[in-house]
């Protein structure tokens, strides 16, 4: 089993969704995805939570910043979202399971 994160922000329901899939997807190209949590601190979540806690990870805050002003990651976080609209994902978590024969 195999399990695939997919960033999937709800804009409408929290106005700091959208920052912390691209902060996510930053953590994760710099190897520390597991470790940003910035989902499990949903009810605090703020550009200066992020920000936090890209520091507590030694994530550099200037590519941080630079991350999030210039949408590096955009592109990427609109693909998965779309996605998960195209597999009739309407919140979050969802979880699929694909079957594979053996």
């Amino acid at each position: 089993m195999r399990f695939v994160f997919r960033p999937f922000p709800l804009t409408e329901v929290h106005p700091y969704t959208e920052l912390a899939a691209k902060s996510a997807e930053f953590s994760d190209a710099a190897g520390v995805f597991c470790k940003m949590h910035v989902f499990r601190n949903q009810v605090i979540l703020s550009v200066s939570t992020i920000m936090l806690i890209a520091e507590k990870l030694r994530l550099s805050e200037t590519m941080m910043r630079h991350v999030l002003e210039t949408g590096q990651f955009r592109y990427k976080v609109r693909r998965d979202f779309m996605g998960g609209v195209r597999s009739g994902v309407n919140g979050t978590s969802t979880l699929f399971h694909q079957w594979c024969p053996s």
